[in-house]
C-alpha cells in the first residue's frame, strides 16, 4: 500500500496539480513538479516520466492560446534555445544527483527572489537579453524540466500583458520541451521504464490545463502567483538543506 501511495497517487497528485498551475498562470507544471517529485523519485527518472506529459500539455495550453501569441517577441528566446538544451542534457546524465537537487534548490530560490523583485520594481531590458534567457532556460528545462525562470524573469521584465505573456511562453515552452522529449529519447532517459507512467499520468495532465486555462480569466493570478512563489521558495531551501547536512 505505502509503495502504490509513494509511486502512483502521491505523483499524480502533484503532475496534476502542477498542470493546472501551468493552465492557470502560464508557467510552473516543470518548476511545481520538479519541487516535490525529487523527493519520491531520482530526478532523472521524474524528468523521463514528465517530458512526455508535459509536452502535450503545452501543445494543448499553445493551440489554446495560439491568438494571443506574438511569434517576433519571443524569438530572442526560441533562437538561442536548442544550445541550452544541448548543455542539459549532458548535466542531467553527467551530474550527480544530489549535486542536482542543490542546483535545483539555488534555481527555485533565484527565481522566487527575482519574482519578488520584479512584482516591485518592475524595468525594461533590451529584447538581445532574451538570447541568454532562452538559452539558460534551455539548459534548466533539459536538466531539471524547469525551463520557466530565466524566461520568466525576462517576460516580467519586458511587460507583456496577461494573455501575451501566457501564449508566447507557451510557445517557448513547447519547442524547449519538444528538443528536450527527442534528445531524452535517444539518451534512453525516457523509454519503456518511464512511459507506464507517462500514460497514466496524461489523461489527468490534460484536464488539469484544461482547467486552470478555463479558470484563469477568474482567479485573482496575483495572489496565485505569490501562493507559488513562497512555496517554490521552501522547497528551494529544503533541498539546499537536504544537500548541505
Amino acid at each position: 500500500m505505502d509503495q502504490w501511495l509513494m509511486n502512483w497517487v502521491l505523483p499524480g497528485l502533484i503532475v496534476v496539480g502542477a498542470s493546472m498551475v501551468q493552465g492557470i498562470v502560464g508557467f510552473g507544471a516543470g518548476l511545481v513538479s520538479m519541487a516535490l517529485l525529487p523527493l519520491l523519485w531520482d530526478v532523472s527518472y521524474a524528468v523521463g516520466v514528465l517530458s512526455p506529459v508535459g509536452t502535450l500539455l503545452i501543445i494543448s495550453l499553445t493551440i489554446q492560446l495560439r491568438e494571443h501569441l506574438e511569434l517576433k517577441e519571443a524569438a530572442p528566446l526560441l533562437l538561442a534555445m536548442p544550445f541550452g538544451v544541448v548543455l542539459g542534457l549532458w548535466g542531467l546524465t553527467q551530474w550527480p544527483n544530489e549535486l542536482m537537487k542543490a542546483l535545483l534548490g539555488g534555481l527555485l530560490l533565484v527565481y522566487a527572489l527575482s519574482a519578488t523583485a520584479l512584482a516591485s520594481r518592475p524595468f525594461k531590458v533590451p529584447r538581445s537579453v532574451g538570447a541568454l534567457a532562452g538559452f539558460v532556460g534551455g539548459t534548466c528545462g533539459a536538466a531539471f524540466n524547469a525551463a520557466a525562470p530565466p524566461v520568466l524573469i525576462y517576460a516580467s521584465a519586458m511587460g507583456w500583458e496577461r494573455d501575451r505573456f501566457r501564449a508566447n511562453l507557451q510557445m517557448y515552452f513547447m519547442m524547449t520541451v519538444s528538443v528536450s522529449l527527442m534528445g531524452f529519447i535517444h539518451m534512453e532517459v525516457v523509454g519503456p521504464h518511464t512511459l507506464v507512467h507517462s500514460a497514466v499520468f496524461l489523461p489527468g495532465v490534460i484536464a488539469g490545463g484544461w482547467l486552470g486555462n478555463r479558470l484563469a480569466s477568474r482567479i485573482d493570478s496575483a495572489a496565485f502567483k505569490r501562493v507559488v512563489v513562497f512555496a517554490l521558495s521552501a522547497m528551494g531551501v529544503a533541498y539546499l538543506c537536504q544537500w548541505y547536512f
